[in-house]
């Protein structure tokens, strides 16, 4: 877990019990340093994903939501001035009938469905299957759907562009699918199903792996991006269904890519070992 806090603040997981807060007083974080470690119960176990939600009010504290690997996700206060963060409460988010064989449980993916207002909401994507919506000030859990009721393994990650939902995983077998494109109906949290596509090119391949998935923008307007277990970043489109626009191999075609976009002027990075930079044409 890495998640950037404006401005100039930093949370990392530490260890199965605490979260590491860093800060800078710089732009090019040149001057980065660990501020202080806040601890946890360890039943949570260790952050894999993390998001940060402006206050309500001016000079409010604003607040952060932690996934943990057990299926939880956590609540804290950010103090800006004190540079430090407060516990306020852990919410159960568990499926108690996992799609994987493994009882894993671990929230690999987290967004921001509604960023400000009092029903600023966080959506997030588990190993065993649930897609979740909870409402972020009053901890309330809106939604939980299983996004494939005869997936085999859970979710790996998930990107939210405004009620567009797409949701990376592995596939086992050669009628699953590693690719799921959800809409969100934003007034009462229901999920529901558009299509799915399975990103693989060796078809002798037993499963595949979608690391990560993000949406994105290109000289044509918005699309997709995923990175899968061949070593091959993915790209694509989303409308009525999903439409696929080209692969290519990274660098480092070992092992899936963790991925990254910002606009203005577009720029998506793939991390392995490295880390490849494109320009995706978007202004």
């Amino acid at each position: 877990m890495i998640t950037y806090i404006p401005s100039h603040m930093m949370i990392t997981s530490n260890n199965d019990r605490s979260l590491s807060v860093w800060i800078t007083s710089s732009d090019d974080w040149s001057d980065l340093k660990l501020e202080t470690i806040e601890s946890y119960d360890s039943s949570l176990d260790v952050a894999t994903n993390g998001v940060w939600f402006p206050s309500l009010l001016d000079n409010d504290p604003s607040t952060l939501v932690v996934g943990h690997y057990s299926g939880f996700v956590s609540i804290w206060s950010v103090d800006h001035h004190h540079k430090k963060l407060n516990f306020i409460e852990k919410i159960d988010l568990r499926n108690p009938n996992p799609v994987n064989p493994f009882n894993a449980h671990a929230m690999y993916g987290m967004c921001i469905l509604k960023e400000k207002g009092p029903d600023a909401s966080v959506i997030c994507g588990s190993d065993d299957g649930y897609i979740s919506i909870v409402e972020v000030h009053t901890r309330k859990t809106v939604s939980q759907t299983v996004f494939n009721p005869d997936a085999q393994r859970g979710i790996n990650s998930i990107s939210v562009f405004r009620n567009k939902l797409l949701v990376a995983n592995c596939s086992v077998g050669m009628n699953d699918k590693n690719l799921w494109y959800f809409d969100i109906d934003l007034e009462t949290s229901e999920i529901s199903y558009r299509d799915s596509m399975n990103l693989l090119i060796d078809k002798n391949r037993i499963q595949s792996f979608n690391f990560d998935v993000e949406w994105g923008e290109y000289s044509s307007g918005l699309c997709w991006f995923a990175g899968t277990e061949e070593g091959v970043l993915w790209m694509g489109k989303a409308n009525e269904k999903l439409e696929l626009i080209g692969y290519e191999s990274l660098s480092e075609s070992s092992i899936g890519a963790a991925l990254a976009f910002t606009n203005r002027p577009g720029r998506l990075a793939a991390a392995i070992h490295n880390i490849d930079q494109f320009s995706t044409g978007s202004e």
